[in-house]
């Protein structure tokens, strides 16, 4: 025996021995592996506190859930789903998100980033085998840390900056929680197929509709897993499946006032995608490889399982066209349409998984899919389902029905403007206990207010300076109502806790705001909370 031949054999019987260790163990050391790269991640990426690039999703998300937390319903456009599971938090940490931003980002890392890891282990081990789901999980962990490399040396800071924090859930953005969902959704779709057990259709379907319920560009999932029940000839997995998924989005038509505007999700075309690919080859070692593995990927995985194939490839493709051919999804420069595909990164991860599936006559010889049967006592079942229909189903439609409605003109939540026409700024909670003293003296007014020093990271200030009350705002049409911003001059920013002005005479009001910069660049900061107006008489 040549020596080459020697280490093969030796190889097999060490992943022999990994087979016959116990899932749990091995699970366990992965996740505590997982862990340890989002750690070194989160301290080598340029931060401020628990503040990293986050762009502005998570702000109407939070700020969802501190009206609901104060007896209001907001006019939102957004899912609903992910504001439920802040609640809590805006509950005790108020309106500013920096103050509990830690405690949402450890929840991502130490919760749900293992159901995610188990998610990706446990349909790999049902396409082939334990150690075939061992290398799935692998590559959950290793692949994020193989884009750095495989980016541009011009497009690393991007690749590192904006897209691994959001991916790795180092943030308060929707789309870990929906990479998540989406991820627990696609196991049970396996499940299905493979067990056609009643509760695996109906938890993928509540797992899917959680998912569309956290963010509607989700939605392209449902494709896939209807494809896949298809194919495998589930025809009551896919109507239990269906049933399951109908009370989210209903809820979602009427939470969102206006229904759920897809149109800006589904402008696809063929010039806007073939621009995607040439910003691919510009910002990374290879478009073609890029390219060529989602395909070489899903062929590989007809060779072992058509339903997944169709599962994992449909919902993969739907999510090009939705996203990548879509004019107003971003671009590929910006990162901002990548970021858009962070909910689909399970699905890119099994594509790549399944390449080794193309060698020759290696799809027969892995093991049979394992089937585990029915999980968990019936009871436990039928109350785990109860509680995701009681929590994101009955409790936002009491929610919609029962609070009143934020309007356009109440001092709760706004955007800040400095000319009218503002498009797209966030709005940001009002704390009324939080604002300005004013001192005049010798034609200056000088303004002060009291610093903040929340849990999440250093902030700074803007002052608006408007003529006369500031009461009633600009306000702009949206799917979800009208978005407000109040105008006037902005002053700042600054990290100082005062400000001296030089106003005409006449009546004006100051509002401070505090504002939060992943680089700790005042000038680049995202307005997170608003203090109580004063009004005060120049001159």
């Amino acid at each position: 025996m040549t020596a080459a031949a020697a280490q093969v054999v030796a190889a097999g019987r060490r992943l022999q021995r990994v087979e016959r260790v116990r899932p749990l163990y091995v699970l366990s050391a992965l996740v505590v592996v997982d862990w340890l790269t989002i750690l070194a991640v989160a301290l080598t990426v340029r931060h401020n506190g628990w503040l990293y690039y986050q762009g502005t999703d998570q702000l109407p998300h939070y700020l969802t859930a501190w009206l609901l937390a104060h007896g209001h319903l907001a006019h939102t456009p957004v899912g609903y789903a992910w504001a439920i599971v802040l609640l809590p938090f805006a509950l005790l940490g108020g309106p500013n998100l920096m103050e509990p931003l830690p405690f949402v980002v450890l929840l991502n890392v130490l919760v749900l980033m293992p159901i995610a890891l188990a998610s990706v282990y446990g349909i790999g081990r049902r396409i082939g085998g334990r150690l075939f789901g061992y290398w799935t999980a692998a590559l959950w962990i290793l692949v994020p840390l193989v884009g750095i490399k495989y980016a541009d040396a011009g497009y690393h800071q991007r690749y590192t900056e904006f897209l691994l924090p959001q991916s790795l859930g180092l943030t308060a953005s929707s789309a870990f929680p929906s990479l998540v969902a989406l991820a627990a959704a696609a196991y049970f779709v396996v499940r299905a197929v493979q067990e056609d057990d009643a509760f695996d259709a109906v938890f993928a379907g509540l797992l899917a509709g959680l998912a569309l319920a956290i963010d509607p560009p989700n939605a392209p999932f449902l494709a896939g897993a209807g494809l896949a029940l298809l194919v495998a000839r589930r025809w009551s997995a896919l109507v239990r499946f269906g049933l399951a998924v109908l009370p989210f989005f209903l809820v979602l038509l009427v939470w969102t006032g206006h229904g759920v505007d897809l149109h800006p999700h589904v402008d696809a075309s063929w010039h806007t995608l073939t621009g995607q690919f040439a910003g691919l080859q510009e910002n990374f070692w290879s478009a073609r490889v890029a390219e060529w593995l989602p395909v070489g990927g899903a062929v590989a995985l007809l060779r072992r399982s058509r339903p997944v194939a169709a599962l994992v490839a449909g919902w993969f493709a739907c999510v090009i066209v939705v996203t990548w051919a879509n004019a107003r999804g971003g671009d590929i420069y910006s990162t901002s349409v990548l970021q858009h595909t962070i909910p689909a990164i399970p699905a890119a991860l099994l594509l790549l998984a399944a390449i080794p599936l193309l060698a020759p006559g290696l799809p027969h010889r892995l093991p049979a899919p394992e089937r585990d049967g029915a999980w968990g006592a019936p009871r436990l079942r039928l109350g785990l389902a109860g509680a995701a229909v009681a929590l994101f189903v009955l409790l936002p439609l009491a929610l919609s029905q029962l609070l009143p409605q934020l309007g356009p003109h109440e001092t709760a939540a706004f955007a800040l403007a400095s000319e009218p026409g503002f498009q797209g700024a966030p709005a940001a909670p009002v704390d009324s206990s939080w604002h300005p003293t004013i001192r005049r003296a010798n034609g200056t007014v000088t303004v002060s207010w009291p610093a903040l020093r929340p849990l999440g990271g250093a902030m700074s200030y803007l002052l608006l300076r408007s003529g006369g009350n500031d009461a009633t705002p600009e306000c702009t049409p949206a799917p979800g109502g009208p978005e407000c911003a109040l105008l006037g001059t902005i002053l700042g920013p600054t990290s100082l806790t005062s400000f001296v002005d030089h106003p005409a005479a006449g009546a004006w009001t100051y509002r401070v705001a505090g504002i939060a910069s992943w680089i700790r660049d005042p000038a680049q900061g995202t307005v997170y909370v608003l203090g109580r107006p004063v009004a005060v008489s120049a001159g």
